[in-house]
């Protein structure tokens, strides 16, 4: 199931990228800016009760390692399915999220670049 939404994703961001080049420099900017804006508000509350969520489990599951926060997925393994349920959730829409702000500076990348050759 998560195959064919990274299908459907790339597929829209791809036909995007493709109606890009008929929108006019600005509007391509503001459409950029405003995926870079709707990325980063769903992304930093979904990272931060990632998280949060994580680290609850982690205590429950024996302790959270030292330095645990710089490579959180590492440690995905070594918590019960039962309560991975719990903070997945958030880790895919965080993660979902990142790529909106990544496409988001792709539009803005492409339409710089579109106006400064064209």
């Amino acid at each position: 199931m998560r195959e064919a939404l990274l299908v459907l994703l790339i597929a829209v961001a791809l036909a995007m990228l493709a109606t890009l080049g008929r929108m006019p420099f600005e509007q391509a900017i503001i459409v950029g800016g405003w995926l870079i804006v709707l990325g980063l508000l769903i992304g930093l509350p979904c990272g931060v009760l990632y998280h949060v969520l994580l680290h609850r489990a982690l205590t429950r599951a024996g302790g959270a390692p030292r330095g645990w926060i710089w490579h959180p997925t590492k440690l995905h393994d070594g918590v019960p399915r039962s309560e991975r349920a719990r903070f997945m959730p958030s880790f895919w829409t965080g993660a979902a999220a990142c790529g909106l702000v990544f496409f988001g500076c792709a539009v803005v990348f492409v339409a710089a670049i579109g106006e400064l050759l064209f």
